[in-house]
């Protein structure tokens, strides 16, 4: 009997440690929101979280390639994370780095939902050529740390944003002034917006419409005699509401004009 006592207690201990894994707390994940943009334009990057549940505290650094971008301002704090210390460390964003701090003063543990978003970091882009690259995390300036109320250190992964920059020969983009003037109207829109395309000179030319990922979603190469030319955007052969990139190329010059489909 003895013996089948102890070895039912090993059963049970050994059905234990197969069942407590399962019920620790998930990891934490930490991501940037990915954008394509262009030269000289502003943009937001989100800052959000994955299983940001029961968290007492957390710090950890965002980084960028400061030959691309330029940081203007972090700031949209999540309205549930109350605080009462400064959460942003800029002293190294000169050089490309932003650092994070945030704990909850009560000691209450905070919950949010999925994908919800910590705080925003809006960019300058500096980069006139096309160039894909990231927003990462790091542990510098400040070092990575997620805590729960029991003062537990917790696991986290952090998962970069691609920045697309769509980038425009800064010779042809100069040049394209005395080519080509485009209009649209409205803009934002929600059904049509009709889209004028103002020649100064005749010239061959490729129109392609571009969707926020850069996937192409439209493309008509003709010959545009001087004057105007009219054309209507349909939203019905978008892919739903989001920004929209309208590029026109030639030889001689590269233009683009940003489309808002509203929701």
């Amino acid at each position: 009997m003895k013996q089948i006592a102890n070895s039912a207690r090993c059963n049970l201990v050994a059905a234990l440690l197969f069942i407590l894994p399962s019920l620790a707390a998930a990891q934490v994940t930490v991501y940037a929101s990915s954008h394509t943009v262009l030269p000289d334009e502003n943009f937001t990057v989100s800052i959000k979280a994955i299983n940001f549940d029961s968290i007492a505290g957390c710090q950890f650094s965002v980084s960028w390639d400061t030959t691309l971008f330029r940081l203007q301002e972090a700031g949209n704090l999540n309205e549930n994370l109350s605080t009462i210390v400064e959460n942003f460390n800029y002293s190294e964003a000169d050089s490309g780095y932003l650092g994070f701090l945030w704990f909850e003063p009560a000691v209450q543990p905070i919950s949010l939902e999925d994908d919800a978003t910590l705080f925003t970091m809006d960019f300058e882009v500096l980069e006139d050529n096309t160039t894909l690259d990231s927003i990462r995390f790091t542990d510098f300036p400040v070092v990575v740390e997620f805590a729960n109320a029991n003062e537990q250190t917790l696991d986290v992964s952090f998962i970069p944003g691609a920045v697309q920059i769509d980038g425009i020969n800064s010779i042809r983009r100069r040049n394209a002034a005395a080519w080509l003037t485009i209009t649209s109207g409205p803009n934002p829109f929600q059904k049509v917006t009709s889209v004028t395309l103002d020649f100064k000179q005749g010239t061959e030319a490729e129109v392609v419409i571009y969707d926020a990922q850069g996937q192409q979603i439209s493309r008509v190469s003709n010959y545009y005699a001087p004057g105007q030319h009219l054309f209507e955007v349909d939203a019905e052969n978008l892919g739903g509401a989001g920004a929209y990139v309208l590029r026109v190329t030639a030889d001689e010059f590269e233009l683009s004009h940003k489309l808002l489909l509203a929701r």
